[in-house]
């Protein structure tokens, strides 16, 4: 089943790309924007030079299921978008996890289970 709260259309991704700030790491990059929602939307972008299609679509396989554990500790009101890197094609999920995890502190969109949100 699909979530509602996934960015489908290329202007979404355009205006993600164009208005928001981004931070990086050697596994993947996280683009984040505030948007006026009260959901927090995601998209995943895995560009060719990552692998064949087989290997992309895994990625985007791992980074779904990962931010599906993570999503209840973000905070609303956001649009995120991970581009995966090169190197994520060799690493496992718990890496993948990490990474995502590790990129949401840093902007401080992850509050800690219990935090207002």
């Amino acid at each position: 089943m699909k979530s509602p709260y996934t960015l489908k259309k290329n202007k979404d991704f355009l205006f993600v790309y164009s208005r928001g700030r981004s931070v990086s790491c050697p596994l993947m990059s996280l683009v984040y924007v505030k948007s006026g929602d009260k959901e927090t939307r995601n998209g995943f972008s895995v560009g060719r030079k990552t692998g064949k299609s087989v290997v992309r679509n895994q990625i985007k396989r791992r980074l779904r299921e990962a931010y599906k554990k993570i999503r209840p500790d973000i905070r609303t009101g956001y649009d995120l978008v991970f581009v995966a890197k090169e190197p994520l094609a060799h690493s496992d999920y718990w890496q993948i996890e990490e990474t995502m995890r590790s990129l949401l502190v840093r902007v401080g969109l992850l509050g800690q289970p219990g935090d207002d949100k």
